[in-house]
């Protein structure tokens, strides 16, 4: 087995990780715990891509993504809460969040097609939309739902494609308008190109993780208006997999790269009134040189970071 994604929830007070395989599974992880449940739930058909919890009127849930659906579940008992919703092609970016008091799942499909779900009544609010073609994250923040979108130029006018000039741009879902300017990107030559991100909503307000490119960059931005949180924070190898929390009320992000190395980021709570944003500060939880990250995860255990994270010969373990 191969944990290839990762969620966090709270039940009853405690943390409680979902985790989903590549052989279409799902179960437990609670971060208190060195290492993942044995106890599986056949999922679907194949790997799964994506796990997100929200908690909805004060049910916690789950939602995934493998093979070519999309399916809801009970975090605390991984029984499902609706039928699977067939997406016909891979999902390849999935969010949650509120709109408008309006708890909404949402997933671009490798077709580029859209879909809204109500995670209340479990009815599509949005189906089949093509404007979201470049979406590679779906956000709620504040009852607001933000799309990230890779703006690369060569999908316009490849002749005239500038590599420093891509970036992600971050938009109103529900308007359809862009907020603020890009964010640069700094992938291979400048492009992104699916990048991994994560919201974190600290107590600073939110802030946008990206990981980008071969260099193993974290960027930070603040939402809405597209701040930089100070310089980027170089690694060494590409990230592969990023996600944020919040413990002990500071936020924190944790990478995972394609060489193994697992690093948490202290998130600042923001600049003082007149002062620019200070940088995350990292520390190295797991070295490189092993096989690379496929998922990691931070859950709150005892008012501290725990940091969760799997790799691509196997291992799962607590860092």
């Amino acid at each position: 087995m191969k944990i290839t994604s990762l969620g966090v929830g709270e039940v009853g007070g405690r943390p409680l990780a979902l985790y989903g395989d590549d052989q279409g599974r799902i179960g437990h992880w609670d971060p208190a715990e060195d290492a993942p449940g044995e106890a599986r739930v056949e999922a679907h058909a194949e790997w799964v891509r994506a796990v997100r919890v929200i908690d909805v009127d004060g049910r916690v849930l789950a939602v995934t993504a493998g093979g070519e659906t999309v399916r809801v579940w009970d975090l605390a008992t991984l029984e499902a809460v609706a039928p699977p919703y067939p997406t016909r092609f891979w999902t390849q970016a999935l969010g949650v969040g509120l709109w408008k008091d309006m708890p909404l799942a949402i997933w671009r499909s490798s077709n580029n097609r859209v879909t809204a779900v109500d995670l209340r009544t479990f009815e599509p609010v949005m189906k089949d939309s093509a404007d979201w073609a470049l979406a590679v994250g779906f956000f709620g923040v504040g009852g607001e739902i933000y799309a990230v979108l890779e703006d690369h130029p060569y999908l316009q006018e490849f002749d005239d494609y500038d590599m420093e000039e891509t970036a992600l741009q971050v938009w109103d879902f529900a308007e359809g308008r862009q907020i603020g300017g890009g964010l640069l990107g700094g992938g291979f030559g400048g492009t992104v190109m699916r990048t991994p991100l994560a919201l974190l909503e600290g107590p600073g307000g939110a802030v946008l993780a990206s990981g980008a490119g071969p260099d193993g960059s974290l960027r930070l931005w603040r939402l809405p208006e597209g701040t930089a949180v100070g310089e980027a924070r170089p690694g060494s190898e590409e990230i592969a997999c990023v996600a944020a929390g919040t413990a002990g009320g500071r936020g924190y992000v944790v990478t995972g790269d394609t060489a193994g190395a697992v690093r948490l980021w202290t998130v600042p709570d923001g600049p003082a009134p007149g002062e620019a944003d200070s940088a995350a500060e990292g520390v190295l939880l797991h070295p490189a040189g092993g096989a690379g990250a496929t998922a990691v995860a931070v859950a709150a255990v005892d008012g501290r970071p725990r940091v969760l994270a799997a790799f691509r010969d196997g291992r799962a373990e607590a860092v």
